[in-house]
């Protein structure tokens, strides 16, 4: 049985979870360098990491594993979609070797173009530590908006980091995209 494509991009296969993902998945997830972009701690929590990959793939209103020259190098996902308001939280994670080279660029576009045109929802949000400069531009480059900070929320690193609120409405998609409604 092969595993259901969601989308080919120029690089990258966007497709479901399948049981062999769960080790590639967790390594990085759980790596320290992954952890610290977080709220939460650093320490990895293999089992926790692992309980939760599951959660995700089983609760999140879209969850995808990221793949590159047939290897899982990460995950992404939509998660929360409140109905009555059409908002879900986004989430991308890519492991170390596999950033900087426009495949983030690539997800999150392919991702957000989906809540909209396939969830029909009306907004994406998304929460981001301040001292995170690249997940930063990359939001901003693929059409979220800054919406809120709330300073010095996080003790990272022996200092104080703002968190962020991000959010895409469907109108500002629609027309960064030339779409009719």
């Amino acid at each position: 049985m092969t595993t259901p494509v969601f989308a080919t991009t120029k690089s990258l296969t966007i497709r479901a979870f399948r049981d062999s993902d769960l080790d590639p998945l967790v390594a990085i997830i759980a790596s320290h360098d992954v952890q610290r972009t977080g709220p939460r701690t650093v320490l990895p929590k293999w089992n926790k990491t692992v309980d939760g990959v599951k959660t995700a793939t089983s609760n999140a209103t879209f969850f995808a594993v990221v793949e590159y020259e047939g290897q899982p190098i990460g995950q992404v996902e939509l998660w929360g979609g409140q109905d009555k308001n059409r908002d879900a939280s986004f989430g991308i994670v890519l492991g170390d070797g596999h950033r900087d080279k426009g495949f983030g660029t690539e997800v999150t576009r392919y991702v957000v173009d989906y809540a909209f045109m396939q969830l029909g929802l009306h907004r994406v949000s998304l929460g981001m530590m301040g001292d995170n400069p690249r997940a930063y531009a990359l939001y901003k480059k693929t059409g979220f908006v800054e919406e809120g900070r709330k300073r010095k929320a996080v003790w990272q690193d022996g200092a104080w980091v703002d968190m962020i609120d991000m959010g895409i409405l469907y109108e500002d998609w629609a027309a960064a995209r030339k779409v009719t409604q």
